[in-house]
């Protein structure tokens, strides 16, 4: 939406080059191309030693509500960076940790391969670190929470576990061909069992405690840090280019906010015609909010009829909103500032998100705030022609209540810096005679302040309602560019418990399809007492989840065919005769599956007759289920289990 690059698009295309380095084969020609090897080797391993240094600091530094999940991927996480870390350690000159492992390449490497993916991940790496670049705590990015917290910390060890399992491949390969110094397949080989621990350390963590859907989203829907020009909406613009300019707009507006924070002490720009132009500007943009909801709560129709009565309940929350902004702008007759005059960036940005939603709340394509709400409210077809244009619209909104809230709290920040240093001024002659000031504006005492700082506070607690409200709705469609402000929901939260697992969604995944070995992988650990197996997903219901049905009634429907075959064959093996033709019962792929599946649920017991003969193919089948390092797949739950070719 913002039109930036985002980590999702770098994180796609190293796990491309990854994958076409898989389907091409390698191979080794002149002594050059093995040093070239090596030193791919070397940068796609710096590069994920970088990436794990950064999840553990992350890990480390967390205190998430799910103490037994994050206790798993820090143990998870501290695995795989020793093992990186010792991997990286075993070349002669260590690569410097500064965060550049393209730095290690040669010069004049082809741009494809694993030199190419090294490349791309470290281009995604410093995409991360833009957000986290030392900044005043207010004026730091939208996304930095997003980017420190656990979740996104937990997704990001995921996909280092799953470069790691391609990259492991290549590296033993070039290990064991020729033109390759002793010393370098010494290298390539403590390198290849470095990144297979890595890769079995983070499978275990996703296989005990699964990532929801939302979590992996959140990771790669990270843009760069940076702010998007300002920009005024065309007359002929459709609703899609003014949702994208609304969010621009609301995120330059956030910004500056978060600024003038830091700058009330001393800005000229700090006048009481720039709080009350700010705080007039939010009740129309809040206004205007409330038209939009409105009319799509009353489009009763394909797709908003599932959310009406949350749009209706959202467009009750905005006017609240718009209420209280006329409050804050009330509460500005009786005082002034010490200077006056002029207008601040936050007052410039709040008069363009009011004239971005207002002309994609109203009809008429020249609408400006002096005209007021008097004007025919757009079209609810337009605004929800299709379930995509409503999540368009319905992000965008959120957008908007996330931003009234963010300025009201720092509108009040500013006031009450102001204050304090007596910036905020009244005439003399307007307080009690007990004031002997002999000057025409006397600093504001508490009397005076109190209720202007109240009315910010009301403001802010009904924008924060509004937000509360969109993000439900948010949630209830799965908009696909959810805003930070979306996502602090699942940043407070922190992992999914084992007993939720990665929810099944239709949606494309930022990263794109292809891109799901390397972000989706997961594996299986060994049985243990203290984190039992889970079943793998049966025929019936991995079938449905392999074409994206999300009905939780379907699934639960094959969740219980697939219990009631295994109930039947169970029944059926314990009352079994023994047959003197003692066939194998795991003779094919498909029963070895079935009966894998039953060996996990049943707890390592199984009547006799699925046992003669079975013991060979269903410890293949079980070691591919339970010891297979970081299996990939798009679901977890329901691929962990793939048919092997043939018989």
């Amino acid at each position: 939406m913002t039109g930036r690059p985002t980590f999702g698009e770098f994180a796609a295309t190293a796990t491309r080059h990854l994958r076409d380095l898989q389907l091409r084969g390698t191979g080794l020609g002149d002594p050059q191309s093995a040093a070239d090897a090596v030193a791919e080797v070397r940068a796609a391993v710096h590069a994920l030693t970088c990436y794990a240094n950064d999840v553990c600091a992350t890990l480390n530094s967390a205190d998430a509500t799910d103490e037994q999940s994050l206790r798993s991927w820090r143990r998870a996480a501290v695995t795989a960076q020793q093992a990186l870390a010792a991997a990286e350690a075993s070349w002669a000159e260590p690569a410097a940790l500064d965060g550049t492992a393209t730095s290690q390449l040669p010069v004049g490497l082809p741009a494809s391969g694993l030199g190419a993916a090294a490349r791309y991940m470290t281009l995604g790496r410093d995409l991360l670190h833009t957000h986290l670049t030392f900044r005043p705590s207010r004026e730091q990015s939208d996304w930095a929470s997003v980017v420190t917290s656990v979740p996104v910390a937990c997704a990001l060890l995921e996909l280092v576990g799953g470069w790691a399992r391609q990259v492991a491949p290549y590296a033993g390969h070039f290990s064991t061909v020729g033109g390759v110094a002793p010393a370098d397949r010494q290298m390539l080989n403590t390198a290849c069992r470095g990144l297979w621990i890595a890769t079995w350390a983070v499978g275990t963590a996703q296989e005990r405690h699964p990532l929801r859907n939302d979590e992996l989203h959140m990771l790669g829907t990270v843009p760069v840090a940076g702010q998007p020009p300002a920009s005024q909406p065309s007359p002929r613009a459709i609703v899609p280019e003014l949702c994208d300019g609304l969010i621009k707009t609301a995120e330059r507006l956030r910004a500056a906010s978060r600024r003038a924070v830091l700058e009330a002490t001393w800005s000229q720009a700090l006048t009481r015609e720039s709080f009350r132009q700010t705080a007039g500007c939010c009740a129309i943009t809040a206004s205007n909010l409330r038209i939009m909801l409105q009319s799509l709560a009353a489009h009763h129709g394909h797709p908003c009829a599932p959310v009406s009565s949350s749009l209706a309940e959202a467009a009750e929350a905005a006017d609240r909103a718009r209420a209280a902004w006329l409050h804050v702008a009330e509460g500005w007759d009786s005082i002034s500032t010490d200077t006056r005059g002029s207008l601040n960036p936050v007052a410039t940005e709040a008069t363009a998100l009011a004239l971005w939603t207002g002309r994609l709340a109203y009809a008429s394509p020249s609408w400006t705030p002096a005209l007021g709400p008097q004007h025919t409210a757009r079209p609810s077809a337009e605004l929800a022609g299709d379930h995509n244009h409503l999540r368009h619209v319905v992000d965008a909104t959120h957008h908007v209540g996330h931003t009234l809230a963010v300025v009201a709290d720092s509108e009040r920040d500013q006031a009450r810096t102001a204050s304090m240093h007596g910036r905020l001024i009244v005439p003399t002659r307007s307080l009690p005679e007990s004031f002997n000031i002999p000057y025409r504006f006397a600093p504001a005492p508490g009397i005076r302040t109190t209720p202007l700082l109240a009315s910010y506070d009301q403001a802010l607690q009904a924008s924060e309602g509004a937000v509360g409200a969109l993000r439900q709705i948010a949630t209830e469609i799965r908009a696909v560019n959810m805003s930070p402000a979306v996502n602090s929901t699942a940043v407070r939260v922190g992992t999914a418990s084992a007993a939720e697992p990665a929810r099944v969604t239709s949606e494309p995944h930022p990263l794109g399809s292809a891109q799901a070995s390397g972000l989706h992988a997961a594996s299986a650990p060994a049985p243990s007492a203290q984190a039992p197996q889970q079943v793998p997903a049966g025929p019936v219901e991995r079938i449905l989840l392999d074409l994206d049905v999300t009905s939780r009634a379907d699934l639960e429907q094959a969740a219980c065919l697939d219990a009631a075959a295994d109930r039947l064959i169970l029944r059926a093996a314990n009352t079994a005769r023994p047959s003197e033709r003692s066939l194998d019962p795991a003779r094919s792929a498909g029963t070895a599956e079935l009966i894998t599946r039953l060996l996990v649920a049943s707890g390592d017991t199984l009547p006799s007759a699925l046992q003669p003969g079975a013991s060979g193919a269903v410890s293949a089948r079980r070691r591919d289920l339970t010891e297979q390092p970081h299996r990939t797949s798009i679901r977890p739950r329901a691929r962990q289990a793939e048919p092997e070719a043939g018989g």
